[in-house]
């Protein structure tokens, strides 16, 4: 699974989607986790409603205080699928949709890791346009951004850009996309020079 963490990141950094997606497929299967190979509405509906399931337990205190991840496999495959979140705008929407519920599922049930607030953070944004959720929708961003303080520094970019997606979308103000941006660029900036360049080019949707 560390071979394949680098082979997302190359694919991720050469916008190679299909490749991309052969390594979520592959990162699976090594995880004994069963992965569906086309995503349908029928898969993504069945997940959320997998994950409907699990949220009741959870308020926005127990969130926050899930203990760490102990499987190193899983926490390499959610940093895999955090690699296809930096490009899904390439990806399938149902597809990219389906792998983001499945890596919260595994923080649920297993255990958060650092990445896991890039999830909470997307799935804010897929529960939102996909199933049109406000609640669980604000619920998530508040959470990834309380979060974002404890992250190293290209979480913290990734947050804040997704932050800017997400008010792109729902804010009636767009002065707050903005903030967001200028925030992921202030971070941006004290990266070395290839991954400030990747950083600030990428387009996360």
């Amino acid at each position: 699974l560390q071979l394949y963490h680098i082979y997302a990141i190359g694919y991720r950094l050469g916008e190679n989607a299909a490749e991309l997606n052969k390594i979520i497929e592959k990162s699976f299967s090594l995880c004994n986790m069963i992965k569906p190979r086309n995503i349908t509405k029928f898969h993504v509906g069945k997940q959320y409603w997998y994950l409907q399931v699990l949220l009741k337990k959870h308020c926005e205190q127990t969130l926050l205080q899930i203990p760490l991840l102990k499987s190193e496999e899983k926490r390499l495959l959610v940093q895999i699928i955090v690699e296809a979140v930096s490009i899904s705008e390439l990806l399938d929407e149902q597809e990219i949709t389906y792998n983001v519920m499945r890596m919260l599922q595994i923080t649920l049930q297993e255990g958060f890791c650092a990445e896991s607030s890039i999830i909470y953070m997307k799935y804010a944004i897929e529960v939102g346009m996909q199933f049109e959720n406000v609640k669980q929708r604000q619920f998530f961003k508040r959470v990834a951004i309380q979060m974002v303080k404890q992250q190293s520094i290209p979480i913290k970019v990734m947050i804040y850009k997704l932050s800017s997606i997400y008010h792109t979308y729902w804010a009636s103000n767009r002065e707050d996309a903005l903030n967001d941006l200028r925030q992921a660029q202030y971070y941006a900036k004290s990266q070395p020079q290839y991954l400030r360049s990747h950083l600030l080019s990428t387009q996360i949707c």
